[in-house]
């Protein structure tokens, strides 16, 4: 599970820099954030944890779920113009529930994927709280640019998961 929420996360979050860029129809974006919040969904209620992952099963699922409310809310911005600001107060969230899982990944079943994980997320989260939320519109390519390379950084943590690279 670990692996195919790690992809999908980083084609969203991957979009979503095209959109900030301005590369991206905010429609296109929006589309593919509730595809990724729909696959994301899926996985939380097909609970596959055991077979896929060595990680606590209650830890992952709690990050697959901000994930997936964080792809629902890129679709809503971008699908039905919903605003933008509440994308960003839930980045705040989203980076405290980060901060957990990097405490969890040291102290409880050290998993150093979900210690890089938690780190780009964080400071991904933390970004798109300060360019959204307070609104600091300078700091709108740096968050696209944050954006841009945190999510193949999770697509390849997928990859080096799936290959017993990282545990």
């Amino acid at each position: 599970m670990a692996v195919v929420a790690g992809l999908i996360l980083g084609v969203v979050m991957f979009m979503h820099a095209w959109q900030l860029f301005g590369f991206s129809a905010p429609k296109t974006t929006g589309l593919i954030g509730a595809a990724g919040a729909t696959l994301l969904a899926l996985l939380l209620a097909l609970k596959p944890l055991p077979l896929l992952t060595p990680a606590s099963a209650s830890a992952l699922s709690a990050a697959v779920v901000v994930w997936a409310i964080y792809a629902a809310l890129v679709a809503g911005v971008g699908l039905w113009d919903f605003d933008a600001r509440g994308l960003g107060f839930y980045s705040a969230f989203g980076a405290v529930v980060m901060i957990v899982q990097m405490i969890y990944s040291i102290v409880s079943a050290f998993s150093l994927a979900g210690l890089i994980c938690g780190v780009v997320q964080f400071i991904a989260f933390a970004m798109l709280f300060f360019y959204l939320a307070i609104p600091f519109t300078v700091l709108r390519k740096a968050t696209a640019w944050v954006l841009v390379i945190a999510g193949p950084i999770h697509g390849i943590l997928a990859v080096l998961v799936l290959m017993g690279g990282l545990t």
